[in-house]
């Protein structure tokens, strides 16, 4: 039940604040209130631990205003204030987080995190789903929309901030779904072709991995894969495919009309100039001008400009991968059940043509993950590993210990997973 109290009102045009609560027990909250003429005014978040996060300062006005509230956990005590710039509290409401559904998968941990921010992971087990959880692995938002079809296990926070993206990848055509905040769903695209991984763009445009499949006179139908640049709903380009640098004749083998090149990863550098196109089959990952479809680098596989400087910086059926500002690849290379999984960081060296091992990272025992497994690197060096299907996820300190590990239940894997250290309309105070 949501209680409302007066605080202090030195401004009495602003107030009426109104907390309401997301439908299907998610702990997020959408805020409304009237707005103050002439100063600014956001809503703080007070919860168990003391002062949390607050929305954005919004303008002057006389109109409504309204923001979502979200980053709380579950099953806690809440405090939103409406502040006015420059004054103090409005007026308060208390409200409470309802706890999670009683089938809702879980997971504890272990350690001391050391990292901070909130990941946006799908679940992958009989009712699939999407989370974003804090550092200390807490839910703070989730969807288990049966109509849609998490599949390859890929979603992205909306660069416009109203909700999250979410990848349907299993059957095609492939469908890409926005889910706000509260859980309604925003739009579903179909986007045929749409395999493993995506990403949205600064001017509202995505790029992603798709099938390019076509009939050999030999072989039959044969499906490479192809980088495609455009909207999801409307004209695209496809900016490079495996087809212009490998034949399947003499590259590669081809196993089934769908597992050629088997591209599974895909990461767009910061200026969105190039991208990194992962093709597990092959152990290879290129580097593609996304303006020409030019293949400015290639780390491993047939015809490689950068070849691996020794068995232990070759990587066999990688997945995901980051670039990092100084030009390393860190890689998570899944290997083989009798070699178990491991992260590793490349040094690439364009004169030389050669990829060097700088550091490896594995858990404690080392696990094997036959499918997906994520990788991302702090700017001090630390680093999250996703062992999406042995249920793991680490935190690595920057000298390579761990100094945490979520561990899910058994028979849940996690997908392909998204690290911010903010939220959409959402700042510390």
């Amino acid at each position: 039940m949501i209680l409302a109290f007066l605080v202090a009102c030195e401004t009495p045009t602003a107030g009426d604040l109104v907390i309401a609560p997301a439908e299907g027990e998610r702990p997020t909250a959408t805020a409304t209130w009237t707005p103050d003429p002439d100063l600014r005014t956001r809503v703080e978040l007070t919860g168990p631990d003391g002062p949390f996060l607050a929305t954005d300062w919004h303008d002057a006005g006389l109109d409504p205003q309204s923001a979502a509230l979200i980053g709380m956990h579950v099953d806690s005590e809440w405090s939103a204030s409406l502040v006015v710039e420059a004054s103090e509290v409005v007026e308060s409401v208390s409200f409470t987080t309802p706890p999670l559904p009683v089938d809702f998968p879980s997971w504890s941990l272990t350690g001391t995190p050391g990292w901070t921010g909130w990941m946006l992971v799908p679940i992958l087990d009989d009712a699939p789903g999407v989370v974003l959880m804090d550092a200390m692995g807490r839910v703070v938002w989730f969807t288990s929309l049966v109509d849609v079809r998490v599949g390859g296990g890929r979603s992205r926070i909306r660069r416009d901030g109203l909700g999250v993206w979410m990848a349907s990848m299993g059957d095609q055509p492939a469908t890409v779904t926005g889910v706000s905040w509260m859980g309604e769903v925003l739009e579903t695209v179909s986007v045929n072709g749409l395999n493993h991984d995506y990403t949205e763009l600064g001017d509202g445009r995505f790029s992603w991995g798709s099938f390019d499949c076509r009939v050999d006179d030999t072989l039959g139908r044969v499906c490479g894969n192809a980088i495609k640049v455009g909207a999801l709903d409307g004209p695209a380009a496809a900016i490079f495919s495996t087809w212009d640098e490998f034949d399947p004749h003499t590259d590669g083998e081809v196993t089934g009309e769908a597992d050629w090149t088997h591209a599974n990863a895909l990461f767009v550098e910061p200026d969105e100039a190039s991208a990194w196109f992962g093709l597990r089959n092959f152990d290879a990952i290129l580097h593609v001008d996304l303006t020409t479809g030019a293949v400015l680098d290639q780390v491993g596989g047939p015809h490689a400009t950068l070849l691996p400087e020794g068995p232990a910086a070759e990587t066999y059926e990688q997945h995901r991968f980051e670039v990092l500002a100084d030009g390393n690849l860190v890689v998570f290379d899944n290997g083989t059940a009798e070699s178990n999984s491991r992260v590793v960081e490349l040094a690439l060296d364009r004169d030389a043509g050669t990829a060097t091992v700088v550091s490896v990272l594995q858990h404690d025992p080392p696990v094997f993950s036959y499918a997906l497994g994520d990788v991302h690197r702090a700017e001090d060096g630390s680093t999250l590993v996703t062992w999406a299907t042995a249920g793991l996820i680490d935190d690595f300190g920057s000298d390579g210990v761990i100094r945490a590990t979520i561990s899910a239940e058994l028979g849940l894997a996690f997908g392909y997973n998204e690290v911010v250290t903010e939220l959409p309309g959402m700042v510390g105070f």
